[in-house]
């Protein structure tokens, strides 16, 4: 988009999962996609959760340089059972992702996923998004905690008001929005700000 963004090193990585179940990625993917798309991100779970394992480390929280995984994820796909979402949410839990981003699947017709069997009942969906929606809140204020009182790389991209006063909005490498309250025009500059409190992170 600008020249400043193309040469900056990001330290985010996405991740869209329906479930970490194989059954439920294939039966996700092969609907439209194929089986090799399907293998492709079964694959990449896969290697996040070795990376994992091999370094020892929870990928998202620790020093600001650390990656930051990202993850949308579907509760309540047609057949999708207590024990896997249960193991859905472990891995979850277990990766620390920095953000993850709860969708409840819903029915749309012309679908073949509209009527397939086995169908998730709106209050079961309604509370499995909710413990994942806890568990997102719970892992984001982890990590952002850790950037209170330390020095930040952030990509400036604009100006807005927030609570009345003017600030500067703009992303680290890991892609956390940060605010910065000056009148000063910063857009498209690399600057260094001091996180004082959570109420420079936006969300």
């Amino acid at each position: 988009r600008n020249a400043v963004s193309f040469q900056r090193k990001f330290q985010r990585i996405g991740l869209c999962i329906g479930s970490v179940e194989h059954r439920i990625i294939l039966e996700i993917l092969t609907l439209g996609t194929g089986n090799d798309l399907a293998g492709y991100i079964i694959c990449f779970a896969a290697l996040i959760t070795r990376f994992v394992n091999r370094n020892g480390l929870a990928c998202s929280v620790g020093c600001p340089k650390a990656l930051a995984f990202s993850a949308d994820i579907i509760c309540g796909f047609p057949g999708e059972t207590e024990e896997e979402f249960q193991k859905s949410k472990e891995f979850v839990d277990k990766i620390d992702f920095y953000e993850t981003h709860i969708f409840k699947y819903s029915k749309r017709k012309g679908t073949k996923a509209a009527v397939m069997e086995n169908q998730v009942p709106e209050q079961i969906k309604t509370v499995r998004s909710n413990e994942l929606l806890q568990l997102d809140a719970e892992k984001r204020k982890k990590y952002e905690d850790t950037l209170i009182g330390k020095e930040v790389e952030v990509l400036m991209e604009e100006s807005v008001t927030l609570n009345g006063k003017t600030v500067q909005v703009g992303h680290t490498k890991e892609y956390v929005k940060i605010a910065l309250e000056t009148d000063t025009n910063l857009q498209n500059q690399l600057i260094c700000v001091k996180i004082n409190t959570n109420s420079q992170i936006i969300h």
